[in-house]
């Protein structure tokens, strides 16, 4: 397997040096007769020795280089363009002009406007910036950040005893912690992740039972400095040019809400941003992707034009009715030189032969 990933690792490398991914784009337009549209997906940029001292993989983030990169690949490709700009293609009303991207960031994080936004200005470009409202200035935290708090403050057995007791929490959850604390980093971030994946599998209000009780048995000591921007911080990014739009109230799980509960989310967090930014918001992102018909038809009546999934793919302009709410996104997850570019190759290729 080692020589076969050692292959295809080459192979990649290869296509990337002589061309062949840039030549799949310009076939591509002139087989289909039309312009590529693709939302690009980040969420944490911190230093890598920040980075170090969080747990779970989402949290960890990727360094303001490797973003650099990642902007520097995209534009040898794609033109990046303006959310206004990209709402009016989706909705029918302007045409595109080249191959194209829309760049997203989700959550809002705390430290978007230090690490981030200086590596888009260096680009000249904007981005899209999707707020949790209710995590702006409330004190709030992610559960995943709640998790990662609780790991890294469970020091000592007899607190793990306790947890491995309690009736109240899952089997599951037990389970986990029945192998004894990890005495080494990697052991801790692979227990952080394994309880995040877990948890992740079930609704919102059990997962909040969950850690509300884990908090109560582990003693938090220390916090990690993980939150949103304020309100002062998304002023200045919208100044600069950047669009906010909504990621929801509370990130919960949209599609596990009856409808009524579902408005209030995407109401309530629409008209804050507005309120304070003073901008129209017209776009939805999914908390976790997680959305159905259901959601798209509160979406609408709740005066969005369009909304972001997680699932992958390219957006197949113009889109109409229920498909404005099912834009998909690339997740990128991959940051490396020679990756980014088969990312990008690899959707023409699908697109071209599908």
């Amino acid at each position: 397997m080692g020589i076969i990933s050692h292959l295809r690792n080459l192979i990649l490398r290869g296509c990337r040096y002589f061309g062949f991914w840039r030549l799949m784009f310009w076939f591509h337009r002139i087989v289909r007769r039309r312009y590529l549209l693709i939302i690009f997906t980040f969420h944490r940029i911190v230093p890598g020795g920040k980075a170090g001292l969080f747990y779970s993989p989402y949290d960890r983030g990727f360094p303001p280089e490797v973003l650099d990169k990642a902007i520097t690949t995209i534009r040898k490709y794609l033109k990046i363009i303006k959310y206004d700009d990209f709402v009016e293609c989706v909705i029918g009303d302007k045409k595109l002009e080249a191959d194209s991207a829309l760049i997203t960031f989700d959550d809002a994080d705390g430290d978007f406007d230090e690490y981030a936004l200086p590596v888009l200005n260096k680009h000249d470009v904007c981005c899209t910036v999707f707020v949790p409202t209710g995590f702006v200035e409330t004190g709030n935290l992610f559960w995943h950040v709640r998790i990662s708090n609780l790991i890294h403050n469970l020091n000592d057995d007899d607190t793990r005893i306790k947890i491995t007791n309690n009736t109240g929490l899952p089997d599951s959850v037990r389970e986990i912690f029945s192998g004894g604390i990890p005495p080494d980093l990697p052991g801790r971030k692979a227990l952080c992740y394994k309880l995040i994946l877990g948890l992740n599998k079930l609704p919102d209000t059990e997962i909040k039972t969950v850690i509300d009780i884990l908090g109560e048995i582990i003693e938090i000591k220390n916090k990690l400095p993980i939150g949103t921007m304020n309100w002062a911080q998304l002023k200045k990014i919208y100044a600069e040019g950047h669009s906010l739009e909504s990621h929801s109230l509370t990130h919960r799980k949209l599609a596990g809400l009856n409808k009524d509960e579902v408005y209030r989310e995407l109401v309530e967090s629409k008209e804050k941003i507005e309120r304070e930014i003073g901008n129209v918001v017209t776009g939805i992102c999914y908390p976790a992707g997680s959305h159905s018909d259901m959601v798209a038809e509160q979406a609408d009546r709740a005066g969005y034009k369009i909304g972001f999934t997680t699932r992958p793919g390219i957006c197949r302009y113009p889109l109409y009715e229920e498909n404005r709410f099912m834009i998909p996104r690339i997740d990128i997850c991959d940051y490396r030189e020679y990756a980014m570019h088969k990312i990008l190759g690899m959707m023409v290729l699908k697109e071209l032969f599908r």
